[in-house]
C-alpha cells in the first residue's frame, strides 16, 4: 500500500517551487507605483493629523497620514494611522480611516507613557 500523504507532499513541494520560480521572473519586471513621504498636515478631506510635524505616505492609489505630532483619539500611543483616502485624480478624498494604531511592547490602559 502506498503512503498518499508522501505523494501529495511531493506536489505541493514541486507546485510551491515552480510558483516561486515563477514570482521571482515576474517580479522585477512588474512595475509598482512610486511612493511619495512628506511632512506636514494631511492632503486628506476631513483629516485629523493637522500639525507640522505629521507624516502622510501617497502614491496613485491611496494616501495614509501618520500622527507623529497629532495627539491619537482615546489615550493611545503615537505614531498611528488617523487619515487614509483613496485618490483620483491626483487629489486625495475623504478621510475613510478612524485609527490604525500600532500597540506597542508594555503599553497599558490610558494615560500611557510609551
Amino acid at each position: 500500500m502506498k503512503n498518499s500523504g508522501q505523494g501529495k507532499f511531493t506536489s505541493y513541494f514541486i507546485t510551491g517551487i515552480v510558483s516561486l520560480f515563477l514570482l521571482v521572473l515576474v517580479l522585477p519586471i512588474t512595475s509598482f507605483a512610486g511612493v511619495s513621504v512628506e511632512k506636514g498636515p494631511t492632503p486628506v478631506q476631513s483629516g485629523d493629523a493637522n500639525t507640522d510635524s505629521d507624516i502622510t505616505m501617497k502614491n496613485d492609489k491611496i494616501v495614509i497620514s501618520i500622527a507623529a505630532g497629532t495627539p491619537a483619539p482615546w489615550g493611545v500611543a503615537k505614531g498611528g494611522i488617523l487619515d487614509g483616502a483613496v485618490v483620483k485624480n491626483g487629489k486625495a478624498g475623504v478621510d475613510r480611516i478612524t485609527l490604525v494604531d500600532f500597540i506597542p511592547n508594555n503599553w497599558s490602559s490610558w494615560p500611557t507613557t510609551y
